[in-house]
């Protein structure tokens, strides 16, 4: 994937989380200073400001420290900032808070992915499509890990899957895999 592609996907998971976390609130007033606070680390991120965003998600934990999705998106945050290290323990801490979540493991396995351990990144997507099979992301991902393998008939399938999914894939990556696969 490239680091675009990274960034997009990551900004793609960052909204729906952000935005999914107000609709299923149980306290309505807490979920629009929520919703509103995120909002403004949604801007923040988006333009390149990561610590101001940073610092809107850690007010956030420290009023709700038991909500995982809090902790991916700091973590995406992070991840965007190139602090791998710490959205690998943001990423950790949501699956610890909430072992259902599949968007902490797709995370997760993300980091895993850009530092090439493949075999861990292909076991965490393949746990985040076992919770969730409609994460088209997880397919393409865990194809690019088989990809890096050489498993190219386990990465065709998945990035085939992505693909279905209308998940943007790398047309470049997927042509050199069908080529390998045969």
């Amino acid at each position: 994937m490239t680091g675009q592609g990274l960034k997009r996907l990551c900004f793609k998971i960052f909204l729906f989380l952000a935005l999914s976390t107000v609709l299923f609130s149980e306290n309505s007033a807490f979920a629009i200073d929520r919703h509103e606070a995120m909002g403004r680390a949604i801007v923040h991120a988006g333009k390149g400001e990561f610590d101001k965003a940073i610092k809107i998600y850690d007010q956030l934990i420290n009023d709700d420290p038991r909500a995982a999705e809090l902790y991916v998106n700091r973590g995406m945050v992070h991840l965007q900032s190139g602090r791998l290290d710490r959205a690998e323990k943001d990423f950790r801490m949501t699956i610890n808070l909430n072992p259902n979540f599949a968007v902490g493991y797709e995370s997760l396995g993300i980091i895993q992915l850009k530092k090439t351990d493949y075999s861990s990144a292909i076991e965490l997507f393949s746990k985040a499509l076992a919770i969730d099979p409609k994460l088209g992301s997880s397919y393409n991902n865990r194809g690019l890990a088989y990809f890096h393998l050489k498993k190219y008939a386990k990465s065709l399938r998945d990035l085939e899957k992505a693909k279905e999914m209308e998940v943007p894939v790398d047309e470049v990556v997927f042509k050199k895999v069908k080529h390998l696969a045969q």
